[in-house]
């Protein structure tokens, strides 16, 4: 945990909580950094609750010196919680954002320009979160992640209920992006806006897609058509070529098929 700790530069994160700690109360003992140390290490032990938390982290107290820390208790914890301004550690984030961006600016130059989304749920307490709206009775947001790199571009917060394509459709992409997602992102409007804009895309299409293709082996490819929606309703008017890959026969057989945008 201190090595992990090392790479928070400790001299920004105190800037950062004399300029923006006047929008919380002053902290007594339990200082901000002990704050953030607390909740990263509830996040890298996957701990499950504040008591769970608390009573890992103090089974350490006698490394807390040589890590500024301070024991910790569940009531402290709980109460920082709630009214210390989160835009501190929002903050802090960014700064080790703009750090490992510049670390890694010469590798992103040499890689091609490919985008992987993918969305993950994360339940909460509906009585807790009432704004978190996902079933019956049951809250959770998702989290709509798109990653350049081994950077995040984005991440978009949204209600658990939010369709995974609807959170994308602003992403902001351009001419010569490879953009890899899965079927949960299909929405052949915005395929075809894609298209159009020069952006490649890699896919699954569902099982009730409607296509056609020529038999073949191999490698082949579909002839120019519509791109028509699982209820055969069309939404792209151009030409598509999805193309098919199938490798060597396995048990069971497998075929992969994904769908770029249409370059000859």
């Amino acid at each position: 945990m201190g090595q992990l700790l090392q790479l928070i530069p400790r001299p920004v994160f105190d800037h950062l909580v004399d300029r923006l700690g006047w929008q919380g109360p002053k902290p007594r003992k339990f200082t901000y950094w002990s704050h953030l140390a607390a909740m990263l290490f509830g996040q890298w032990s996957s701990r499950k609750s504040l008591r769970d938390l608390v009573f890992s982290l103090n089974r350490h107290a006698r490394k807390f010196y040589h890590l500024g820390l301070a024991l910790v208790k569940r009531s402290t914890l709980a109460d920082a919680n709630e009214p210390r301004p989160a835009v501190i550690f929002e903050k802090t984030y960014y700064k080790l954002y703009e750090r490992l961006a510049q670390e890694m600016e010469p590798q992103a130059r040499q890689a091609p320009r490919i985008k992987i989304s993918d969305a993950t749920t994360i339940d909460l307490c509906a009585s807790v979160f009432p704004w978190a709206k996902f079933r019956s009775g049951k809250g959770a947001v998702k989290l709509h992640t798109v990653l350049t790199g081994q950077l995040p571009q984005c991440v978009i917060v949204t209600e658990g209920k939010t369709p995974d394509q609807k959170a994308v459709q602003d992403l902001r992409v351009e001419a010569g992006d490879l953009l890899i997602f899965d079927r949960a992102y299909l929405d052949y409007a915005w395929l075809f806006r894609l298209h159009q804009g020069g952006v490649w895309f890699v896919t699954r299409f569902k099982r009730n897609s409607c296509y056609g293709s020529e038999p073949g082996a191999g490698v082949r490819e579909t002839r120019p058509g519509l791109w028509l929606s699982s209820g055969g309703s069309a939404h792209r008017p151009g030409p598509a070529r999805p193309r098919f890959g199938s490798g060597p026969p396995r048990k069971p057989a497998r075929t992969m098929f994904f769908s770029p945008t249409a370059r000859t």
